[in-house]
């Protein structure tokens, strides 16, 4: 059965041809493909009668990268894939702000980036499209259903905003926030803010629920089909959608990296001991794996179809781990990587190392190709639909790569 939609009204839907329509007020909405009969409910706006539209429901994945970790899971895990020949820089653009962070990427293969000031739009030729000044966005902006823009500003508010850069609304924050939004389903926000809260705004701006932490919660939240994940000092923190039910894990040691939601409902996340610790949300730890490296602060967990996960040492390191069996494989002679890592549909590892060096690793271990890119960034390297490779540095300037 379907669930329902929030803020709706009663309609009947029905099937045909394997198609389910949605009959409301003398309109017709296609929804899913489903093969059955039922009542069910949605939102309601105008569409012209004979005409055929999709529900916004669930951030489209025709979205490249929709938001930071490439989508609600963190897992870093990208649909398209990347060439296994070296790529030659097809452009660079510079923007006037600094300290650039993502691109998220939309379906139409444009670049939204967080700046000093905002956020700003470049096309998949590199043209610089418009800026919009917001205050310090200093994380990637997430996509929403609507395909609009969820944005965090530094130093309290939540911005939504057309993907033409016109503000829509403006949510003020109790504290600072700390992470991209994790949109959920229904458009809804989730963010993490410096006074130790986590807190979940609807479309319209109304507070849906808040929850307190008794330490500063991290940047990073995860979510699985009804829960979201969040770390709080030794803890892994498991919180439904509607807030009024949460369960704690507790971990062998301050969690530093993750939360990223594997698709079991296994939050994955890196201690300041150096494990990789799986927390489940019935309230235990489920597996711990010694990493034998210090784990970079500013890395991110990135997941393959193949279960191996990636990370960044803080010294001299990327690591693949394999739950099952181990450290996979680790390059070590190419310095640290402190920043976001991206793995492609087919296993190969995208990552920048502290000297601004674009490293392609293969399942293997194997480098297929190394590029100098000449950036400073924490941001992951970003994947087109068509394989191109997005930087963005804390310079200013994006490059792209194919």
């Amino acid at each position: 059965m379907m669930s329902p939609m929030p803020l709706g009204v009663r309609i009947m839907t029905f099937a045909c041809a394997g198609m389910l329509f949605v009959i409301a007020a003398g309109h017709f909405e296609w929804e899913t493909p489903l093969g059955w009969l039922a009542p069910s409910r949605a939102r309601a706006r105008p569409v012209r009668v004979g005409r055929f539209v999709e529900v916004p429901h669930g951030v489209s994945s025709a979205h490249p990268v929709a938001t930071e970790g490439v989508g609600p899971k963190r897992l870093g895990r990208s649909a398209a894939s990347v060439s296994r020949n070296a790529p030659t820089k097809q452009w660079e653009l510079r923007i006037k702000t600094r300290r650039l962070s993502g691109p998220a990427i939309d379906q139409h293969g444009t670049l939204f980036v967080g700046t000093s000031d905002g956020v700003a739009a470049v096309s998949s030729s590199g043209a610089l499209l418009w800026e919009r000044e917001l205050g310090t966005v200093s994380f990637p902006p997430s996509i929403t259903p609507a395909g609009q823009l969820a944005v965090s500003v530094h130093p309290d508010a939540l911005v939504r905003l057309s993907i033409r850069g016109q503000e829509l609304s403006r949510t003020h924050l109790s504290g600072a926030p700390l992470g991209s939004p994790l949109v959920l389903p229904d458009g809804s926000a989730v963010l993490a803010t410096a006074d130790r809260a986590v807190s979940r705004f609807g479309v319209d701006g109304r507070s849906i629920f808040r929850v307190s932490s008794p330490r500063a919660v991290r940047s990073v939240l995860a979510s699985s089909a009804s829960r979201i994940a969040l770390v709080s000092g030794n803890e892994v923190m498991f919180v439904s959608f509607s807030g009024d039910s949460s369960r704690r894990v507790q971990t062998p040691a301050e969690v530093i990296v993750g939360p990223a939601m594997m698709d079991d409902g296994t939050a994955l996340v890196v201690t300041t001991g150096g494990e990789l610790v799986g927390t489940g949300a019935r309230g235990r730890v489920v597996a711990r794996w010694q990493l034998g490296i210090r784990p970079s602060r500013s890395t991110r967990l990135a997941v393959g179809l193949d279960g191996g996960v990636r990370l960044g040492a803080a010294a001299d390191g990327l690591l693949c781990v394999d739950p099952g069996t181990g450290v996979r494989w680790r390059v070590d002679s190419e310095g640290a990587f402190p920043g976001g890592i991206t793995v492609d549909a087919s296993g190969v590892t995208l990552a920048i190392n502290q000297r601004g060096r674009l490293l392609a690793i293969d399942p293997a271990g194997t480098n297929l190709w190394s590029v100098d890119t000449g950036l400073r960034t924490l941001s992951a390297p970003a994947l087109g639909t068509d394989g191109t490779v997005y930087v963005a540095g804390s310079s200013g300037t994006i490059q792209s790569w194919r």
